[in-house]
């Protein structure tokens, strides 16, 4: 019985493996095709942490591959994406999805569902500035590796410690994923590492998602300590960073809203979002003619069940956001 376990789980890291192979093909397909267009495209997470981090024969899965370009090379980059046959994943989803958080990437897709998904970044989630100040940030210093036949550009060191935190807080404290990768970059970056991280924090305007996003794990709070980072104080990292009730996010953005003709679009978006938006997150949609409608109600259902955890939890992070600006004491 043992024996077949063992078999098994070779087979699963075998197939997991391969999956990451072929995101990697495509991720060099796409570099290499977007290079002869004089677009430079630098690679993020996937295959970057996996070398950086996995050096252990763990398998670092990911599902997509993120390239990041500058802000005045979208258009084009997307042109390039189109000729390559991807089609974007979701239409827009408005007022909904632009309060929900700074769109910082764009997904496309081709063969999908089983093909292959890329991530178009002009900045990462968690920063604020100026999407051309993020851009000669995260460019400045930048690394190399082969993926497949093609030597593709990469994050550095200090971007990539400073987006291993970004993620883990913009994924809060129930994604392994995201934990595992933070978890093993405080064990292998040093001191001097993490603080030019931080310095990049500073200059792309993601403090408080670096602050939070180190503050998961207990190493990581010593090291915020270490580095004097402030506590988070806005309201909208507390809740990612602390794994966001189905909801509060929604809450906290409505209260933040300025005009009341705002929060009367913004809500009616909540209501009733797009259909591509129902589609990729609520497999029911996709059943039949009644599925749309079904995916309508189930998510009215689920707001309905969650709404006291999600007015908890908007309490909660508020009270922290109040701690964090009176500061220790």
């Amino acid at each position: 019985m043992e024996a077949v376990s063992e078999r098994h789980a070779k087979v699963a890291l075998a197939l997991k493996a391969a999956r990451c192979q072929g995101i990697d093909q495509v991720t060099a397909q796409v570099v290499e095709t977007l290079r002869r267009e004089g677009i430079r495209a630098i690679v993020l997470k996937g295959p970057v942490f996996a070398l950086w981090l996995y050096r252990d024969g763990a398998i670092r899965t990911y599902d997509d591959s993120d390239l990041l370009v500058a802000p005045r090379d979208v258009p084009a980059a997307s042109r390039v994406l189109r000729s390559l046959g991807f089609e974007p994943y979701a239409e827009p989803s408005g007022a909904y999805s632009e309060a929900m958080g700074a769109k910082h990437a764009s997904c496309w897709a081709r063969d999908w569902p089983g093909g292959a998904l890329v991530d178009l970044h002009d900045s990462v989630a968690g920063a604020g500035a100026d999407k051309e100040a993020v851009w000669a940030a995260l460019s400045r210093d930048t690394g190399s590796i082969r993926l497949g036949h093609v030597d593709v550009e990469t994050t550095g060191p200090a971007a990539n410690a400073l987006i291993v935190a970004l993620h883990a807080a913009n994924n809060g404290p129930d994604h392994e994923g995201s934990r595992e990768d933070l978890s093993r970059a405080l064990e292998i970056a040093d001191v001097e590492a993490w603080s030019a991280a931080a310095r990049l924090a500073r200059e792309v305007g993601a403090e408080d998602f670096f602050a939070a996003g180190l503050r998961m794990l207990a190493p990581g709070r010593k090291l915020a300590d270490r580095l004097d980072l402030a506590r988070p104080t806005s309201i909208d990292v507390l809740l990612r960073a602390d794994g966001v009730a189905d909801g509060a996010l929604f809450l906290g953005q409505l209260a933040a809203t300025g005009s009341w003709p705002a929060r009367a679009r913004l809500l009616g978006r909540a209501l009733v979002p797009d259909a591509s938006y129902m589609r990729n997150n609520f497999p029911i949609a996709n059943r039949g003619r009644l599925g749309l409608p079904a995916s309508y109600a189930v998510r009215a259902g689920r707001r309905i069940a969650t709404a006291v955890p999600a007015l908890v939890a908007l309490a909660g992070a508020r009270r922290e956001a109040r701690a964090g600006r009176r500061g220790p004491g």
